[in-house]
Order: C-alpha cells, then structure tokens, then sequence
C-alpha cells in the first residue's frame, strides 16, 4: 500500500475520477477505429443497408438486400462459422456483378432501357466493394504470356490459355473481357 500525504489527497480523489474516464474514453476510441479497419465487407453490407433503410433510398435498398441474401445462401452452403470471410463475398458479388451486366446487355438489347438503368443502378452498388481489376492492357499482356507459356497458335487453344491465366490471375481479371482479348489475339 502506497503512502499519500493528506495535502494530496484531495487531488489523488480528483485522479480517480479524471483518469479512468480517460482510460475508458481512449479504449473505447481504440475499439471502435480497430472495429472500422477490420469490419468484413458483410458487415459493412449490412451496414449499407441500415443506412439505406433509414434514408429510404429504394434503388440501394433492393440491391443490398440482394447482396445479403446471396451472402447468407453462401453461408449456408459453407455450413461453418457465423460470417462470410472476406474472399467468399468477393466471389460473391462478381456472380452478382456477371449477372447484371448480362442482364444489362440483354435489356438494352431488347428495348428496355429502364430495366437496364436499373440493373446498371444495383451493378454500381455492387462494384463498391469489388476490387479493382486489371486494365485491358495489363489482360493483354497476361494473354500473351500465357499465349506463349502454353504454346498456343490456333482458336482452339483457348481453353489452354484461359486455364493458364486464371490459375495465375483470377482475382486480378475478368474472365469473360479475358476471353475475349485471347480469342482475338489467336485469331489475328
């Protein structure tokens, strides 16, 4: 046990109630900037869509409920744990993003383009949190190392070429524009 004066205690008293407010204060500020920087694109999904709710914006509405159904259907087919990691949703929402840019083409091809401004409205929510992917130009460059790796030559070792670039650059391309730039440059 400490000795304290008595012509301290006074101040030692104002201590006590100053320095755990303090404390309290900067652990809870710690928590709280450590919880943005880790929060899962799940959570800050379900975030959104709080947010969405209470301003009553029904375009985001609808495609983060969107996104939170898919993400619990994954969820479930998982069967572990109570959240999605971080790579799953990714994967989840370039099936979401594929699927509205196909239904995009599809609209604007049929007429309606207030369908197809919709879609484009819930592909833009979804994008948020996708990465970024690589340029034409960095897809072209990969195609041709690839191109040569396998030792490809005619349109029919697309399938080739496509197995030796996703097995190095899924995350980082779009499978469908790597197509594309392959069968274009086996082609010409």
């Amino acid at each position: 046990m400490a000795f304290i004066p008595t012509s301290a205690t006074s101040s030692f008293v104002g201590l006590q109630r100053v320095v755990p407010e303090i404390c309290r204060r900067s652990s809870h500020q710690y928590r709280a900037r450590r919880r943005v920087q880790t929060a899962s694109i799940e959570k800050e999904v379900s975030q959104s869509l709080k947010e969405a709710m209470k301003n009553k914006d029904t375009s985001k509405l609808k495609a983060l409920r969107g996104i939170r159904a898919a993400f619990l259907t994954a969820l479930k087919q998982e069967g572990a744990g109570d959240s999605l990691p971080d790579k799953a949703a990714i994967e989840q929402l370039r099936k979401l993003a594929k699927m509205r840019k196909e239904s995009i083409d599809m609209f604007r091809k049929g007429g309606r383009d207030d369908l197809a401004d919709a879609e484009e409205a819930e592909l833009d929510v979804i994008e948020q949190w996708l990465p970024t992917l690589a340029s034409r130009e960095q897809t072209i460059e990969w195609a041709k190392e690839a191109i040569a790796k396998v030792g490809a030559s005619k349109p029919g070792d697309v399938g080739k070429v496509m197995g030796a670039i996703m097995r190095e650059h899924r995350e980082d391309i779009d499978g469908s524009s790597a197509r594309q730039i392959v069968q274009e440059l086996l082609t010409s």
